[in-house]
């Protein structure tokens, strides 16, 4: 028998549900612009408040004064634990991902995700700095950095892989929560071939990227007023948001035109379409970033201020706990290695921006397996009327995901996009 306050707290959450569901009824284009306002402006911020947190906590208690041995433990640390995550990723859906909200689970799941998402910036951290210490900051550095994680990136078809928050999101409550796709996509029953595509997948495409991130962000940093960091910020984040938005807005389009090279049998074009369509967003996506990052470091962290120390904390804490709160605390961390032209019907240019839709979702899919235990118990439950599009049924067992030739991607369509409510 439930406690009372678990009763109320879920006809709490019923109502609100209720609601959301009636305003996207009713005020679809109201509904839409809440929703991207979530992800732009709380979740995404939060993600970046994360990344530079632990970033600077490194920096300033990791090895300070020896910027070699810092750089390659933090390569070394990273690489090891996401390449952990990436082999025993069934084994964890396995014993973990049971329906319902056990707090044995939710704990795993929410260490799983602070692992996880340290580790990342530890990957990161670690290749940027090793650039830097060895090749200089310097724009001859960052146009190398560039030039050659992105014409690799394209050569092993992984571009795409450089795109993410505020133009993706991750739902905790998907049933793909601990699914990481791997470059060559090796099954479970194959461990020594999981194991060498784990490492490729970790150390080379995640090395490759974060080449490319770095040298944008580096060529920012030296050309886009290097001794005024509030106007480098301000420009960061308008044309950074912008970019954004306006891919955003044409994605739509974007699929219709990738969809029309690919049934014409035009895949190199259509490849090469999707590539410089998803460079764009790039741009943005790491512009936006930059914006943030400085925000958080000079005005919440106070960068070499007298009490840094404590204030860096402050980003860590928010960083964590805003996007766990909104259930996409796997927003923070890589998830998988997309491939470039490897979907179809132009869901390669897909990008997602939605929170309040994925409340929607999980809602219906409780409401449905509430239903239906009523119905076997022959006793009914009160009715919600939700709106569901394309969702999946439940993963009982990793084994189905094994025999998967596509893992459920978190990037998946969207209810609506803003050119519903464009004119023709």
């Amino acid at each position: 028998m439930h406690h009372p306050l678990h009763s109320h707290f879920s006809t709490l959450i019923l109502c609100v549900m209720k609601g959301l569901q009636a305003v996207k009824d009713a005020h679809p284009r109201l509904f839409l612009i809440a929703d991207r306002c979530l992800v732009f402006f709380v979740l995404f911020p939060s993600v970046v408040a994360f990344w530079a947190g632990v970033w600077m906590f490194l920096d300033l208690h990791f090895y300070p004064e020896h910027v070699e041995w810092s750089a390659w433990c933090c390569v070394a640390a990273g690489a090891v634990i996401l390449v952990f995550f990436n082999v025993v990723q069934y084994e964890l859906t396995e014993r973990f991902l049971e329906p319902g909200w056990k707090v044995r689970n939710v704990v795993i799941k929410r260490l799983y995700t602070l692992v996880a998402a340290c580790a990342n910036v530890f990957l990161c951290r670690g290749f940027w700095m090793v650039q830097d210490y060895y090749s200089g900051v310097n724009v001859p550095s960052a146009c190398f950095s560039l030039v050659f994680g992105t014409s690799l990136l394209i050569c092993l078809r992984a571009s795409c892989n450089g795109v993410a928050s505020p133009l993706g999101t991750a739902f905790d409550e998907h049933r793909s929560f601990f699914i990481i796709q791997t470059r060559f996509r090796a099954p479970a029953d194959k461990p020594l071939f999981l194991l060498l595509d784990s490492v490729f997948s970790v150390t080379v495409i995640g090395c490759l990227v974060i080449f490319e991130w770095r040298g944008i962000w580096v060529l920012l940093d030296l050309l886009l007023f290097p001794e005024d960091s509030t106007a480098s910020l301000i420009i960061c984040l308008v044309f950074g948001y912008a970019i954004c938005i306006i891919i955003d807005i044409l994605q739509d389009q974007a699929i219709a035109l990738s969809a029309y090279l690919e049934s014409k049998n035009h895949w190199f074009l259509r490849l090469a379409f999707e590539d410089a369509y998803l460079l764009i967003a790039k741009l943005g996506v790491i512009a936006v970033w930059r914006g943030i990052w400085i925000f958080c470091e000079n005005y919440v962290a106070d960068r070499n201020g007298p009490e840094q120390f404590l204030r860096v904390y402050i980003n860590i804490v928010i960083g964590y706990v805003v996007p766990t709160l909104l259930l996409h605390g796997n927003s923070l961390f890589v998830l998988e290695v997309v491939l470039d032209g490897g979907m179809v019907e132009g869901a390669g240019c897909r990008v997602r921006v939605t929170m309040l839709e994925n409340y929607l979702k999980l809602c219906a899919r409780n409401f449905k397996a509430k239903k239906e235990r009523a119905l076997a118990n022959g006793s009914s439950l009160p009715g919600l009327i939700i709106q569901r599009r394309s969702l999946r049924p439940d993963v009982e067992s990793a084994q189905v995901l094994l025999h998967n030739t596509k893992a459920e991607c978190h990037f998946e369509n969207r209810s609506f996009a803003f050119s519903e409510f464009l004119p023709p």
